[in-house]
C-alpha cells in the first residue's frame, strides 16, 4: 500500500513539478535508515529530468514546519541531490553540495553513506580507501539496510580491483558477506548482482561473472532517464571481466611456456654435465692407455717373456682398477653394476697374474 502511495505521488510530480508536490513527497518519505528513503529518492532523480533546480530550492528554502521536520525534508534534498548528479557523473556538483552541507548534515546516520558513495566515484585510489572507512561506518550504524552493505561490498571490490588491498581470501569472503546480505535483504534492485557478478570476476568465475551482469541488465527499468548511463556502465563492467579473463588465460599459457623452457633449460644442462663427466672419463681411460703403453715398453723390453706376461696382467688389471674408481667419482651410483663388473675384472687379472707368477717359480 504504502508503495504505491508513493508510486502515484511520484506520478503526480511528473505530471505537475511543483514545490507544493515535492514537499508532499519528501514528507511522507519513511526514517532515512529505511532502504526505502534512498529507493525512492532515486527513483525521483532518475525519473523526473531537471529536478535539480527544485531540490536546490527547497534545500535552501525548507518548509516553515517544526525544526525536525524541516531538517528531514532538506536532508532528503541533499541526498537526492547527491543522487541526481553522481548519476549524471558530475563529481565535482556533487563534492561541492556536500562540502557546503557538510556540517549542516554530519549528526545523520545516512551521512556516512553519502560520502562512501561520493569517494568511491571520484576515481582517486586515495579516495577509495577513504570510500572504504565510510562504508564501514555506515554499515555499523545501519547494519540491515541493503543499500550500506552493497556499497560496502563495491568498496571492497574497488579496492581489490585496483590493486589497493590484497585480493585475500578474508579480503573476498567479506565483499561476498557483505553482497549476499545486500541481495538477500532486496533481490530486485539491479546494481547488486553487476556488483555480484565483479566479485565473481576477481575469484576467477568469469561466465558466471557475466550470467550476473546480464541479470542485471534484464532487471533495469529501461524507461529512466539515466537509463542509457547504467546500461554504459553495464557494458564497461562486462568489457572488464572480459579483459580479466583473457588475462588470465594469457598468464596461464605464459606460465605454461615457461615452465616448458625451464623444463628444457633443465635437460640441456643434465645433458652439458654428463657430456663434461663423460669427456673427463675418456680423458682419464687415454691417459691411463698412454702411460700403460709406455710403461710397458720400456719394462717389458728389459725383461724374459714370461715376466712381461705378467707385468703386462698387472698393468692391466691396473688400469681396470683405476677406471673403476673414476667410474665411482664422476657417477657415484649411477653405473654401479658396470663399474662392479670392471673392478671384478680388475680382481681377475690380478689373481691370474700372481697364479702365473706361482707356476714360473715351480
Amino acid at each position: 500500500m504504502a508503495k504505491k502511495l508513493y508510486e502515484d505521488m511520484l506520478f503526480k510530480m511528473i505530471t505537475e513539478k511543483s514545490r507544493e508536490r515535492l514537499l508532499e513527497f519528501l514528507a511522507a518519505l519513511p526514517p532515512e535508515t529505511d532502504r526505502n528513503f534512498e529507493l525512492y529518492l532515486t527513483k525521483m532523480a532518475q525519473k523526473i529530468p531537471d529536478i535539480n533546480g527544485l531540490l536546490t530550492e527547497v534545500l535552501e528554502k525548507p518548509p516553515v514546519t517544526g525544526e525536525e521536520k524541516a531538517d528531514l525534508i532538506a536532508f532528503a534534498c541533499f541526498f537526492a541531490l547527491n543522487i541526481y548528479y553522481r548519476h549524471k557523473r558530475d563529481i565535482t556538483k556533487v563534492h561541492d553540495i556536500i562540502e557546503k552541507y557538510r556540517h549542516r548534515f554530519s549528526h545523520h546516520p545516512m551521512f556516512p553513506h553519502v560520502l562512501s558513495l561520493y569517494y568511491r566515484s571520484t576515481g582517486s585510489s586515495k579516495d577509495l580507501k577513504t570510500a572504504l572507512d565510510y562504508a564501514q561506518q555506515a554499515a555499523q550504524l545501519m547494519p540491515g539496510n541493503p543499500g550500506v552493505q552493497h556499497s560496502l561490498a563495491e568498496a571492497l571490490i574497488n579496492l581489490m580491483d585496483e590493486g589497493e588491498i590484497e585480493k585475500s581470501e578474508a579480503n573476498l569472503n567479506r565483499a561476498e558477506e557483505a553482497i549476499n546480505k545486500a541481495i538477500m535483504l532486496e533481490a530486485t534492485y539491479p546494481k547488486f548482482y553487476s556488483t555480484r557478478g565483479r566479485l565473481l570476476a576477481l575469484k576467477g568465475m568469469f561466465k558466471e561473472a557475466r550470467e550476473a551482469v546480464e541479470q542485471a541488465i534484464d532487471m533495469e527499468d529501461s524507461t529512466a532517464h539515466d537509463y542509457p548511463i547504467r546500461y554504459s556502465g553495464y557494458q564497461d563492467i562486462l568489457g572488464k571481466i572480459r579483459q580479466m579473463e583473457f588475462s588470465r588465460q594469457v598468464d596461464k599459457k605464459l606460465a605454461e611456456a615457461e615452465g616448458k623452457i625451464n623444463k628444457a633449460r633443465q635437460e640441456t644442462e643434465e645433458q652439458l654435465k654428463q657430456f663434461r663427466v663423460q669427456n673427463l672419463e675418456f680423458l682419464g681411460l687415454f691417459a691411463a692407455i698412454i702411460s700403460f703403453t709406455v710403461g710397458s715398453i720400456q719394462f717389458v723390453s728389459r725383461l724374459t717373456f714370461e715376466q712381461g706376461v705378467i707385468l703386462l696382467l698387472i698393468f692391466t688389471g691396473s688400469l681396470l682398477y683405476i677406471y673403476s674408481g673414476l667410474s665411482i667419482v664422476l657417477h657415484g651410483r649411477a653405473y654401479l653394476s658396470r663399474t662392479i663388473i670392471v673392478l671384478a675384472l680388475a680382481l681377475i687379472l690380478f689373481f691370474v697374474s700372481l697364479a702365473f707368477k706361482g707356476v714360473l717359480v715351480k
